[in-house]
């Protein structure tokens, strides 16, 4: 019994390759476009303590790094200082914060959408907020 089945590349097989390619290049292009779209959406650093907004800023205004610094004398119910960075690349972190464990120290930087970072002991809770309604950032 002869097979049909044969290993040589006819123009067929070409044809086939490059349209394959094509779809492919396109299809990658599009999606490259819906994420610069998506990466014009605003992002805004949200702090809530005690479930209460007490700052917002806009990750526009932040040039390279800003700290901002949680007073005890501002915020009673604070176990010490709380000191917490935005920055334009790698996001929010907490650091030098007066806590028993640190775990909110210990998340590190972190830049994705509708994840906080959250201090237990201070009851605070940081959040880089958008207002883009990708599933991801819906989803967290």
């Amino acid at each position: 019994m002869k097979s049909n089945f044969s290993t040589k590349f006819n123009f067929f097989d070409l044809i086939v390759v490059i349209i394959s390619v094509v779809v492919i290049s396109l299809a990658i292009v599009g999606v490259n476009i819906s994420t610069v779209k998506n990466k014009d959406s605003s992002y805004k650093v949200q702090i809530r303590h005690q479930n209460k907004i007490i700052k917002e800023i806009s990750m526009d205004d932040v040039k390279d790094q800003m700290e901002i610094i949680l007073l005890k004398d501002d915020y009673p119910n604070l176990k010490g200082e709380v000191h917490i960075l935005i920055d334009c690349e790698k996001g929010i972190c907490y650091q030098n914060v007066t806590c028993p464990n640190h775990t909110c120290e210990k998340m590190g930087w972190i830049n994705i959408p509708n994840f906080p970072i959250v201090c237990v002991p201070n009851d605070l809770t940081t959040t880089i907020i958008t207002s883009s309604k990708t599933p991801d950032n819906v989803l967290g």
